[in-house]
Order: structure tokens, then sequence, then C-alpha cells
């Protein structure tokens, strides 16, 4: 968990051919599949946080990556479906929750911690108050291709911009999105790492 496409993406390669991974990518809207729904108001499908590891199986059947890409996020909404009511019951659509569960896990993995964690950061978020998590600006810096810096200027830098980056920050193991639909019962605006 917490691999991000970039560390995926040579697997992939590997596997399908980078032409045929790149151009399903590139083609990619929101209707190729119902878990991609909530991403209708960005820009571009961004598959960030979307491979989940305990679905990223069977490389090696033979199909072609549109084919695997289908079936690894009908494994996904399987076994999130039961996370559905709750997500939504935080006010959290499907992205936001996977965004928020993409954060938890690089701060912890460790699933009581991660319920804190999940706790501090839906507290900081209905207060307007920035997350400042650190693995946020790590990401940005990854993303650019520079040196991990608090201040550098990124959508997905959370001490400088409120509110949850653009789209997850890497993939995540199940227990931090539980974490994000079924937080710890306290109110603590701080975690310690």
């Amino acid at each position: 968990a917490g691999k991000t496409m970039q560390d995926l993406l040579p697997e992939l390669y590997q596997h399908f051919g980078q032409d045929q991974v790149q151009q399903t990518l590139d083609s990619l809207t929101p209707d190729f599949h119902p878990i991609l729904a909530d991403q209708a108001d960005l820009a571009s499908v961004n598959l960030e946080g979307y491979l989940l590891p305990e679905t990223y199986t069977d490389l090696n059947s033979g199909v072609t990556f549109d084919i695997w890409l289908k079936r690894n996020f009908d494994l996904y909404s399987e076994r999130i479906a039961p996370l559905k009511d709750k997500i939504a019951a935080r006010g959290l659509n499907l992205h936001e929750a996977f965004t928020l569960a993409s954060i938890v896990q690089k701060e912890s993995s460790v699933p009581e911690e991660q319920k804190k964690i999940a706790q501090v950061f839906e507290l900081r978020l209905q207060k307007n108050i920035s997350l400042g998590a650190d693995p946020t600006f790590m990401y940005a810096a990854k993303l650019k291709g520079v040196e991990a810096n608090p201040n550098i200027d990124s959508p997905y830098n959370t001490r400088i911009y409120k509110g949850l980056p653009p789209t997850p920050i890497g993939t995540f193991e199940l227990t931090a999105l539980e974490a994000v639909a079924d937080p710890a019962p306290t109110d603590f605006l701080f975690f310690v790492a």
C-alpha cells in the first residue's frame, strides 16, 4: 500500500505493453466503471489510489488491460460495498473517501491509529482547518520531480491549501478506508505520528 501510479506503471507496462496501458488510461472516462462516477468533475480521470492492493492480482490472466482494469474495479466495488452507506453518512463521496484514505494510509498502517487519524482529519475538514498532512506535500514534490518542501505550491499540499487534494496520493489498504467510514469516536484536532 502507499504505492503511486508512478510506482505501478512499470509493472503494468511490463505485463500489458506500454501502448495498451497508455491508450486505455488516455481514453478513460467516468462511465468506464461505476467506481469512477465521482470523478465526473475532474478534468480527466485519474487512477491514483484506485488500484486496491488486495485486488491487484492475476496480471498474467492473458486479458487486455482494459478488461483487467474492469475486473479489478468489480472486485474493488464488492469489497467496499459494505462501507458505501457509512461513507455517504460522513458527507463524503467515494472519490473524497479514497483521497482521505490514501492520506491516512501514508500516516499509519496500523488500523487502530488509522481510525484516530481519520477522526482528526474529518474534524479539520469540518472546521475548515487545513489538514496539514506531510505526505501530501511529499506527493506534490514527487509529481513535480523536485525535492520535498512544506511550502511547495501545489493543490496537493494540504499545509497550504484547505480541504482535500484533487485525487488520492497513493494506494491504501481497506483498513484505511474503513477508518474513514468509521473513525474513532473522539474529537482531537491533532495526532502524533
